[in-house]
């Protein structure tokens, strides 16, 4: 097999007529095991009237429950698929304009982007997909939902969506996105007391993901930047869950002072270092990360952080350390397989753990509306509602996971301002209402980067 590329997302009881034949089979080899395989696929095709089924459909079936048993990260995918897989990765891809998570058995979006037709029709972070072109999601798994929403371009995938107690119906276009993985970001429009000698001392980009030629446009702006005098780098990784390993490593040795930057664990212990052998890092860094942040992101993170090229201000990230591996199979299959643990640049583990920020600074998370509260209840539900009220000025008092009379009046004054009848309860309308106005306000007021902007104005001084 060839290796392709490193990637770092009821019983029920019936009566029935039984006839019973007993084949004693006694599996200990590999050989033994794809006989008794072999023997049974070729039992149900013989004798099998329960529906219509092929012999290829049962050999799927088999990797189907290979897939199973493996951990999120690994899959047995067609070539197709995999292309499909990888097209974030890749400057230009088709598609509506959204990110979908799947919790407990339901799908979210948990990103709309921009330049897509979702945000343009209102669709919001935290709506519940209900039907995909008339079709109920109920039952299905994440890459049946994300196959579904995909489609040629020019044409359209009609969608229902459930907001608190609504259900909204969209028809999205599916159109082409341009989009690079690496942006320019204007830190004025965070901090207007930002000045000439600010401007002309740090360069400040967005990294949304590890993508093939992302470390090439990075290289072009180091030297850009340095040739310009530019003594700051500020790089916002937050929500990029990662991509191409080897990028994210080259990107370390453009940037990371000499020394380790990851250390690779295989299935014999066997390890894989990879250094930096940079005497002099042309910036000093400054990396903001969020909990979305993950995997190869972690990498960089964490060299940043243990080098002291910089500091590293947010939230602590995922926590996904490991890698995987592409293997091209001879019949056309893909298998993607989790075959290595990463370890930091002091030897720290990340899987599970993450990276935790040298400052940490918190942002509020979307409120996932239907769970109805009440003056004295205790639980997560208020502790979120209660963060989004206090990060928007409602809420004066910091947050915790009661609802009092503050709570009580804050929501009342959030439903005032917002339309919404005033009676003080935090309803699913009310959650909603909060979700739409924090995703309208949040870029303006960031309170992450804001902090960045100050850190490099102290060390300034």
């Amino acid at each position: 097999m060839k290796t392709i590329k490193r990637i770092i997302s009821i019983c029920m009881i019936i009566p029935m007529v039984l006839s019973l034949n007993v084949y004693s089979i006694e599996a200990k080899t590999d050989e033994e095991y794809l006989l008794e395989i072999q023997a049974v696929i070729n039992l149900i095709n013989q004798v099998y009237v329960g529906s219509d089924i092929t012999k290829e459909d049962l050999y799927e079936g088999v990797f189907d429950g290979l897939n199973t048993k493996l951990d999120n990260y690994s899959g047995i995918y067609t070539q197709t698929e995999v292309e499909e897989l990888l097209a974030p990765l890749n400057s230009a891809y088709i598609g509506v304009g959204i990110g979908i998570q799947m919790v407990d058995g339901k799908f979210y979006i948990n990103d709309v982007f921009e330049g897509g037709d979702a945000l343009e029709k209102g669709v919001v972070v935290n709506d519940q997909i209900i039907r995909i072109n008339g079709e109920s999601v109920q039952g299905k798994e994440l890459d049946e939902v994300i196959n579904k929403i995909k489609g040629p371009e020019n044409t359209a995938v009609f969608m229902e969506l459930k907001r608190g107690s609504e259900t909204i119906q969209v028809s999205i276009e599916r159109r082409k996105m341009e989009k690079s993985s690496v942006e320019r970001i204007d830190l004025a429009r965070f901090n207007p007391t930002i000045d000439e000698n600010f401007g002309n001392k740090v360069a400040a980009y967005s990294i949304s993901t590890f993508a093939e030629a992302t470390d090439e446009q990075m290289d072009k702006i180091i030297q850009e930047k340095q040739n310009e005098g530019v003594e700051y780098l500020l790089l916002d990784m937050r929500d990029n869950t990662g991509g191409y390993l080897e990028t994210a490593i080259n990107l370390g040795r453009s940037l990371i002072p000499e020394g380790d930057i990851i250390t690779l664990v295989d299935k014999k212990t066997e390890r894989f270092v990879f250094r930096s052998e940079l005497k002099d890092p042309p910036f000093k860094i400054v990396l903001l990360i969020n909990g979305k942040s993950a995997s190869a992101t972690e990498v960089f993170a964490g060299a940043v952080k243990e080098s002291g090229v910089g500091v590293v201000i947010g939230e602590t990230s995922y926590g996904k350390g490991v890698a995987q591996n592409f293997y091209q199979t001879g019949s056309g299959k893909v298998v993607k397989l989790t075959a290595e643990e990463f370890l930091s640049r002091d030897g720290n583990t990340i899987h599970g753990v993450g990276v935790e920020p040298d400052i940490y600074v918190d942002m509020p998370e979307y409120i996932r509306p239907g769970q109805v509260v009440y003056l004295g209840d205790q639980t997560e539900q208020v502790k979120k509602l209660e963060d989004l009220l206090y990060y928007l000025g409602y809420l004066e008092d910091t947050p915790n996971d009661i609802y009092d009379a503050a709570t009580v009046e804050a929501v009342k004054e959030f439903q005032t301002v917002a339309g919404l009848d005033p009676y003080g309860i935090g309803d699913a309308k009310t959650q909603e209402a909060l979700n739409i106005v924090y995703f309208n306000t949040k870029r303006a007021k960031d309170l992450q980067m804001q902090k960045a902007i100050e850190w490099i104005q102290e060390d300034m001084k």
